[in-house]
């Protein structure tokens, strides 16, 4: 997504907002994760590294669900609107 938007020459301002957005989604993931992993009470012995998996890449999809979210609320917005 960065290397699109460096070839579409967006400006400073707007990737700082979306690195800003992914970095939040990002943090957010990851602690709902590791919350709600430390909440359950059952431990799983061979999950044949599914959990670390799940740890790597929980979150890469939370920080671009972050920027997609906030790209689409204002269009959202505009069709609602008329």
């Amino acid at each position: 997504m960065l290397g699109v938007a460096l070839l579409a020459d967006v400006s400073q301002t707007a990737l700082k907002a979306a690195l800003a957005f992914y970095l939040v989604g990002a943090t957010v993931g990851l602690f709902r994760h590791l919350r709600n992993a430390s909440a359950r009470d059952a431990i799983i012995e061979d999950d044949y590294g599914l959990s670390t998996v799940r740890l790597l890449q929980l979150p890469l999809f939370s920080g671009i669900a972050g920027v997609a979210f906030t790209a689409l609320v204002p269009v959202l917005a505009h069709r609602c609107r008329g």
